[in-house]
């Protein structure tokens, strides 16, 4: 078909870029005109548990596609465990791409948007196995529907939509969720003010995405810590974006990145009635003064304030 041809020009250009084919001869054996549908197998899964359990699934599609005759799929999926394994990015495939109707479009794009939800909502971090299994779940689900194989695209969508259902309850508030509570009536007698060893915590994001740098993870779980130890603490919230992108896009960009430390304080135990302020402001409020349009990691943050 056509657009297989398409998807393994794809996948090839993709594993060129990611040096995958600077590999063994084994590994490089498609060069020779040989479908490499092994070259993912036996490796050791590698990175965080979001990337481990993606090279999983996709080794699993490789092997089902491969069984079935379907080399070319075998060897698509294969690509995309190897850039797994190798801790490359891995996107599912377009939907445009792929030939359909344009009934089976809307749904592939529904699903495209569900997906990108849990995403952007920290779905990588809070459900990470829930979540890889959903992606490739989706990649099986729309090359089945493209084949006209309705049993097994039956059972691709089913495994896609159990995923995204248990992912999105792990990922479940969302900002507009949130009401922060109005401050209590002063105590006739307070008690003593806790003090954490840490009132203000900076938590840095990658930039364009709702992942957090190495630092910022080290910064959420040590002002989780402080929380926990110490249960009279409020927090307030104020999410930023550089100013690298357009206003508009910017206030949603932070609003992600405020639901994704609120997703990772409640997957922690973190009652909502702790909160004092919930803020997403874009790039309206920087930490860092710089020109439109400049990209700057001192302003791709979430501000902890536990100052009482």
């Amino acid at each position: 078909m056509m657009t297989r041809s398409l998807f393994k020009a794809v996948a090839l250009s993709a594993v060129l870029a990611a040096g995958l084919l600077a590999a063994p001869a084994t590994q490089a054996a498609v060069l020779n005109g040989i479908y490499d549908t092994d070259s993912s197998k036996g490796l050791p899964a590698s990175g965080l548990s979001f990337t481990q359990n993606l090279y999983k699934e996709y080794v699993a599609l490789s092997n089902d596609r491969d069984n079935r005759g379907d080399n070319v799929d075998g060897e698509l999926f294969n690509h995309k465990a190897l850039l797994a394994q190798r801790r490359a990015g891995v996107q599912i495939d377009t939907v445009g791409d792929r030939i359909l109707n344009d009934q089976q479009r809307t749904v592939f794009y529904q699903a495209t948007n569900r997906l990108n939800f849990v995403y952007d909502a920290g779905g990588r971090e809070l459900a990470p196995l829930e979540t890889a299994v959903g992606q490739v779940a989706f990649d099986c689900w729309i090359e089945a529907e493209e084949r006209k194989d309705q049993k097994d695209s039956a059972g691709c969508r089913k495994k896609f939509e159990d995923a995204m259902a248990a992912a999105e309850q792990k990922v479940k508030y969302t900002l507009g969720q949130v009401e922060a509570p109005p401050a209590p009536e002063p105590a006739p007698a307070p008690a003593p003010v806790q003090v954490p060893p840490q009132e203000y915590y900076i938590i840095p994001f990658v930039f364009d995405s709702t992942t957090m740098i190495p630092e910022g993870e080290q910064q959420l779980s040590k002002a989780i810590k402080d929380l926990k130890d110490l249960d009279q603490l409020k927090i307030s919230i104020r999410a930023h974006a550089d100013r690298s992108g357009a206003d508009g896009y910017n206030v949603k960009l932070s609003r992600r990145r405020a639901e994704a430390v609120l997703n990772r304080l409640s997957a922690a135990g973190i009652p909502q009635n702790r909160l004092r302020i919930v803020e997403a402001v874009g790039e309206s409020r920087s930490m860092v003064p710089t020109g439109d349009g400049v990209k700057e990691q001192r302003n791709r943050v979430v501000e902890l304030d536990l100052r009482q």
